[in-house]
């Protein structure tokens, strides 16, 4: 069976000029155990107005992607959502004076077959599937037309509240799917309709090129910030430990304790997978032996 692809093909305005607008960070580990589990990390943050504050932008990214790829045994979204909030904390000990500024990001981890997707402001985190672009629903795996979509949401800036808890939005990649992650300003003044259009008919990079020298004539250069990423899909392949939780649910097993860690991985992403499809439960445990006396009751209490 074929391997998958780890090649991605990656478009930012960053690279066409180094911008005052926005900080971007992309990150594509080449250790293949650290891209399996945690993936590709794509963040864009956005400085409004443009000026001395990109220095904490830059500062707030890279934090955000050393927490996010600090615990290799926690979850996709868990970590994201913590590495996040570090980011907002910092963000809200800017000092006094950039407080004139606010920053807005989006953030995106592709990992095997799918997307994870969260933004704090006014940057936006896209999705362009079949010349259609649709921005994060409300639930996990919802996304929303961004033609038909009802409200504006408008959320607050990166730092204005040091208790945020971002929401996190996760969508399974299909064949020619694009990310797109975009600056509040490039999104206004650029237009959407346009954005899709470049992120369709060119390749990323070209459509990088496009989204800078497009917004000039329109008095947003600087602020043009955008990342389109072309998303490969994965072979999807049956691992050893996928074929040992086929045995386990054929042997009449239905629910599994225990305690996921960096040594077991594998196997989790298993369960998680067999559970996803309804053949069994998962129900963790924060200990290895609180986990076994569990599993013994609870064999003993239903038969």
């Amino acid at each position: 069976m074929p391997m998958a692809s780890f090649t991605t093909k990656v478009g930012s305005t960053a690279d066409v000029r180094p911008g005052k607008g926005e900080a971007i960070v992309i990150t594509e580990p080449e250790v293949g155990a650290t891209l399996r589990t945690k993936g590709r990390l794509y963040l864009l943050c956005e400085v409004a107005p443009p000026g001395p504050a990109v220095s904490l932008a830059r500062e707030v990214g890279e934090l955000a992607k050393q927490e996010y790829y600090y615990d290799l045994s926690a979850g996709i979204e868990v970590s994201l959502r913590r590495a996040l909030r570090q980011a907002n904390r910092r963000a809200a000990q800017k000092p006094r004076d950039l407080r004139g500024s606010s920053l807005h990001l989006a953030c995106a981890i592709v990992v095997n077959n799918e997307i994870y997707g969260a933004r704090i402001g006014g940057a936006q985190v896209f999705l362009v599937r079949r010349a259609r672009l649709f921005l994060p629903g409300d639930e996990p795996g919802e996304l929303a037309d961004f033609v038909h979509r009802t409200t504006s949401r408008d959320a607050m800036s990166l730092g204005s509240d040091p208790n945020l808890l971002p929401k996190v939005w996760r969508q399974r990649i299909e064949a020619g799917d694009t990310l797109l992650l975009a600056s509040g300003a490039l999104v206004e003044g650029f237009g959407a309709a346009a954005l899709k259009n470049a992120a369709v008919t060119l390749h990323p990079a070209a459509a990088a090129a496009h989204v800078h020298n497009g917004p000039v004539s329109a008095g947003i250069a600087g602020r043009a910030g955008g990342l389109f990423v072309e998303l490969p899909v994965p072979e999807e392949r049956v691992s050893l430990m996928d074929q040992v939780v086929d045995v386990l649910t054929a042997w009449g097993i239905d629910t599994v304790f225990g305690m996921v860690g960096h040594s077991n991985l594998g196997l989790a992403e298993a369960l998680r997978k067999a559970e996803e499809a309804g053949r069994l439960r998962f129900i963790g445990i924060r200990h290895e032996g609180a986990a076994a006396f569990a599993a013994s009751a609870y064999g003993k209490l239903t038969g």
